[in-house]
């Protein structure tokens, strides 16, 4: 008899333990099947600068000097990351048609300080796995021969007019697509002025 009561109550105690392990356990095979793969990590790293014609970042200028705009990106991933034309089509990076931007304080619109991307009619081939790149465009007053004037794809056929005194910013989206087909757009926006 004694033996039996403990049967039982081993028995009990086995289904008490089941009947909590296994909504645990199916609550945890849901959690992990709804994982999402659309959360692909980017694999580059963005910034954006003004810098002078000595290669020093800053937000201030004069009225006529450079004024550089550089957006650095760094392939962290062992693969090649292309630089796009329309991401609808294909994976890589879109810079878009507001790259480099300027508006002033009461929201004018000045333009952007190239002329026109992918003027060569290819895309390039995009940033090398582990490496950086640097993308410029300088708004005028940089000689055609200076690494600094533009940096293809962007092209540049002639300098923009001065920007005259006062306030600005310069506000634009990069655009990433990867193999889960999901698009991320990042904002840039920083403000400078001109004195």
């Amino acid at each position: 008899m004694c033996i039996h009561i403990f049967q039982t109550k081993s028995f009990t105690n086995m289904k008490r333990k089941l009947a909590i392990m296994i909504p645990l356990l199916a609550l945890i095979m849901v959690m992990v099947g709804c994982e999402q793969d659309d959360d692909e990590e980017i694999p580059v790293k963005l910034s954006f600068n003004m810098i002078n014609s000595n290669g020093k970042q800053t937000n201030i200028f004069n009225i006529g000097e450079p004024i550089i705009f550089d957006l650095s990106i760094e392939n962290v991933s062992s693969n090649t990351v292309p630089f796009i034309y329309n991401i609808h089509k294909n994976n890589g990076i879109e810079i878009g048609s507001d790259l480099f931007r300027v508006y002033d304080e009461k929201g004018n619109d000045y333009g952007v300080p190239w002329s026109g991307q992918f003027c060569l009619f290819t895309e390039p081939e995009g940033i090398n796995a582990k490496s950086k790149f640097h993308l410029y465009c300088s708004w005028s007053g940089i000689d055609i021969n200076n690494p600094f004037r533009c940096t293809y794809p962007l092209c540049k056929v002639e300098d923009n007019k001065p920007l005259p005194s006062g306030n600005y910013h310069c506000s634009f989206e990069i655009s990433y697509k990867g193999d889960n087909n999901k698009i991320t757009k990042i904002l840039f926006t920083t403000n400078f002025k001109i004195r």
